[in-house]
């Protein structure tokens, strides 16, 4: 069974994309400790009998052998640091309750609109998680037809 974990880590945006449904909510970004406490919440499912999330669902069904955390917003990739943080704390549980194996099978999804991917702080993701990263970008085709919907917030195309 695969299982895949949506991180909403931002409402915010460095595009203002003509078709974009995402409310702009500004400084909303989920905290570490949210997303902690939810994978702590979602291990106690490998580490107790009775495991309070989730356990209605999961009652009498096999145990995920994979996983995606799929990273979202907004751009999630505005906060590299904290999206690090959270893959480095799902990998350590991986480790600490003799999942290796189950880190091995999970895959990092970023839903990006791919303006972000050569900074800094991306860079040192692809580093660190490189062989589990899968980028989901959309892209308009044409520089034209890019640079028309697809505009930063000043005003420039993104193509």
């Amino acid at each position: 069974m695969h299982i895949q974990f949506v991180f909403q880590i931002t409402y915010n945006c460095n595009l203002r994309c003509e078709y974009c449904y995402q409310p702009k909510t500004a400084n909303k970004v989920l905290t570490k400790e949210e997303a902690f406490k939810f994978i702590d919440e979602w291990f106690k499912y490998y580490t107790t009998d009775e495991s309070k999330i989730f356990s209605y669902y999961m009652a009498n069904r096999q145990k995920p052998n994979s996983y995606t955390l799929n990273f979202f917003g907004g751009e999630p990739l505005l906060y590299p640091e904290l999206v690090m943080d959270i893959i480095d704390y799902f990998h350590d549980k991986c480790l600490e309750i003799n999942l290796e194996q189950l880190w091995n099978n999970t895959t990092l999804m970023f839903q990006t609109n791919g303006t972000l991917v050569k900074t800094e702080g991306v860079l040192a993701l692809e580093q660190k998680y490189g062989d589990h990263i899968l980028w989901h970008s959309t892209f308009e085709g044409t520089e034209e037809k890019q640079d028309a919907e697809r505009k930063f917030a000043d005003g420039r195309g993104s193509y």
